[in-house]
C-alpha cells in the first residue's frame, strides 16, 4: 500500500465521492467523543420516490459502531486473510473481490475495499493482507495441526466447510473477543439457522460480497413482458401474487421455435431459463427446507413430508417442460453454458431467468431493459419470499482454531472490518448492481432489499447431510420427477448421517 499520508488523502477523496449526493451526515455532537466508540451517527439518505410525483423521500438510519475501545492498538501486526484466486472457466466470476485491494483504481468495489481496509488499519494499527489460496480447507487443517498462524481468517466456500468444521478446525464465533453476532453487519439469517447447540463456526455478512453474489434471484426481460402483454412482475411482487402458478402461466406463452425446425434448442426462445442446482433454490423459495433446527438448536429433517413432496411435484411440473423451459445443464460439455445464458438473455430470447446475483453484472451492457425480482412464493398465503445462498459459490468467514492465532487481534479486526463494510462495501455493491438502472427503475431497489433480507441458510443443504442436496441436483439433470421414491431410498442413510452430524457437534460442545 501507499504511504500513510497519501492513503489518508485518498481515503477522504473516496469517501466523499462515494457518498456525495447520497448521504448527508450529521454528527451526534459538535465535539469528538472520546473513549469506547459505542455510539451512533445519524445518516440521512435521500432516495427517489417510486410514486408518480417523483418527490424525493428522506429516511434516517443511525450508523452503528463496533464495541471496541478507542485505545486498542496492535503495533502494526499483520492480519492474513485467505481468499479465493481468480479461477478458470466456470469459476472466473467467483474470485474474492471483497478482501484485498492494492490501491484505488476507480472501480467501485475495489475502491470500497481499499477504503475499508485502510480505515481499519489506521484505527487498530494493523496491516491487512489478502493471500490468494487454493485448496483452502486443507491448508487451514494443516495450519491447525501444526499450531501456526499462516492465516488468521479464512473465507472458504460453504461447500468446503463440512468436514473441516466437524473436526474442530475453526473457532466458535460465540467465543471470539469483540465479535457481537447481534450486530446488523452479520447476516442474522445465517446466525440463526447455522447456530447448532450454541456453536457457530462460520458466518456471512457485510464483510463479504461473495455471499451476495451467490444469492438466488430472477431477472425478466421488459420488452418481452410488454410484447406478450403480461402483468408487471414488479406489480405481482408488490401485490403478493408473484407465485409459482403465475410464473408458470407467464412462461407458458413466451416460448417460440424461432428457426422453424420443429424442435426447441439453444437457437430458440424460452419462457424460462434455469440451471440444475436451481431445484434446491426453488424448493427453498417455496418455504421448504431440508433440515430445520428444533427448539434445542438441533437440526431435524423437514423434507420428508407431504408439503415438500407437493412442492417438488410443482417444481418438476414447471421446470421439466423442455418445450418452454431450458435447463442449461442439458448443454453442459457442448457449450460454455454460462456464456450461453448471458448471450440468450441479451438477445431477448428468454422471458425469465433464474440467476445468482453475480450474473446481473454480466448484463449491464444489455440494450433492452431488464428487471430484478425475488424468487416466486409457492402460494400467496406464504408469508415471505426466500432466497438460497449457493453453497457452491458463496464464501463464509471462519477463524482457524490454531494455537498461534491471537484471537483478540482477529476478533477486533473482524468486527471492525464488518462494521466498516456495512457503510462502504455494502453501498458499493448496491450501486454496482443497480447502477444507472436506478434512475429508470426505482423498483429494483425495493426488489434487491427483499432478496438480500430474506436469504436462506439450510443446514441440510450447507452440510449436504445425507447427500440429499447433491442428489437432488442430479435428479433434476435427468428430469427425474419421482420424488417419493427418491426420499424413500435415501431416508435410512440420510438419518444415520444426520445422527453422526449431531454427535460431532455434541462432542465439540464438551
Amino acid at each position: 500500500m501507499k504511504s500513510t499520508a497519501v492513503k489518508k488523502v485518498l481515503s477522504i477523496i473516496l469517501t466523499l465521492s462515494m457518498f456525495a449526493g447520497l448521504f448527508s451526515i450529521t454528527s451526534c455532537s459538535e465535539n469528538e467523543t472520546s473513549g469506547n466508540q459505542n455510539q451512533t451517527e445519524k445518516i440521512t439518505e435521500t432516495t427517489e420516490s417510486s410514486s408518480e410525483s417523483g418527490v424525493s423521500e428522506e429516511t434516517s438510519e443511525e450508523r452503528i459502531y463496533p464495541d471496541i475501545p478507542d485505545d486498542l492498538k496492535f503495533n502494526g501486526e499483520e492480519v492474513r486473510i485467505a481468499m479465493h484466486p481468480i479461477g478458470g472457466e466456470n469459476w472466473q466470476d467467483w474470485l474474492s473481490r471483497d478482501i484485498d485491494a492494492e490501491e484505488y483504481n476507480g472501480e467501485i468495489i475495489n475502491d470500497a475495499v481499499y477504503s475499508r481496509n485502510l480505515a481499519v488499519e489506521e484505527k487498530l494499527n494493523v496491516k491487512i493482507t489478502g493471500i490468494e489460496t487454493t485448496d483452502m480447507a486443507n491448508k487451514v487443517k494443516q495450519q491447525v495441526m501444526a499450531g501456526t498462524d499462516d492465516f488468521h481468517i479464512s473465507t472458504e466456500r460453504i461447500a468446503g466447510l463440512d468436514n473441516i468444521v466437524r473436526t474442530g478446525c475453526y473457532v466458535n464465533f460465540y467465543d471470539l473477543p469483540y465479535v457481537d453476532l447481534e450486530k446488523p453487519w452479520y447476516d442474522q439469517n445465517m446466525v440463526d439457522a447455522c447456530t447448532i447447540l450454541n456453536q457457530l463456526y462460520f458466518v456471512t455478512g457485510d464483510l463479504l460480497i461473495l455471499d451476495d453474489d451467490s444469492t438466488a434471484a430472477m431477472v425478466f426481460n421488459k420488452d418481452l413482458v410488454r410484447d406478450y402483454n403480461l402483468e408487471s412482475p414488479y406489480g405481482l411482487v408488490s401485490n403478493n401474487q408473484w407465485i409459482f402458478d403465475k410464473m408458470n402461466e407467464m412462461v407458458t406463452g413466451a416460448a417460440k421455435d424461432l428457426n422453424g425446425d420443429g424442435k426447441m434448442d439453444v437457437d430458440d426462445q424460452y419462457g424460462l431459463m434455469w440451471q440444475r442446482d436451481g431445484v434446491v433454490s426453488f424448493f427453498h423459495a417455496a418455504g421448504g427446507r431440508i433440515t430445520q433446527n428444533n427448539s434445542e438448536g438441533i437440526p431435524e429433517f423437514s423434507i420428508e413430508n407431504e408439503q415438500s413432496i407437493n412442492v417438488f411435484n410443482k417444481i418438476f411440473e414447471i421446470m421439466y417442460r423442455d418445450d418452454i423451459v431450458i435447463n442449461l445443464h442439458h448443454y453442459e460439455g457442448k457449450q460454455d453454458i454460462y456464456q450461453l445464458q448471458t448471450k440468450m438473455f441479451k438477445e431477448n430470447r428468454v422471458l425469465l431467468m433464474w440467476i445468482r446475483m453475480r450474473v446481473v453484472e454480466t448484463l449491464r451492457d444489455m440494450e433492452t431493459d431488464f428487471g430484478i425480482i425475488p424468487m416466486p412464493k409457492y402460494t400467496s398465503e406464504q408469508p415471505d419470499y426466500y432466497h438460497t445462498v449457493s453453497r457452491y459459490t458463496s464464501a463464509a468467514i471462519g477463524v482457524p482454531n490454531s494455537a498461534a492465532v491471537n484471537f483478540d487481534l482477529v476478533g477486533a479486526v473482524l468486527e471492525s472490518l464488518s462494521a466498516e463494510s456495512r457503510y462502504t462495501l455494502r453501498e458499493a455493491y448496491y450501486d454496482k448492481n443497480l447502477g444507472t438502472k436506478l434512475a429508470r427503475d426505482p423498483e429494483s431497489t425495493d426488489m434487491l432489499d427483499i432478496i438480500m433480507n430474506s436469504r436462506v441458510y439450510d443446514t441440510g443443504d450447507i452440510y449436504n447431510i445425507g447427500n440429499l442436496t447433491w442428489d437432488l441436483v442430479f435428479m433434476s439433470q435427468t428430469n427425474d420427477s419421482n420424488i417419493t421414491s427418491f426420499l424413500k431410498k435415501r431416508s435410512k442413510a440420510a438419518n444415520k448421517q444426520l445422527e453422526k452430524f449431531i454427535n460431532d457437534f455434541e462432542k465439540m460442545a464438551e
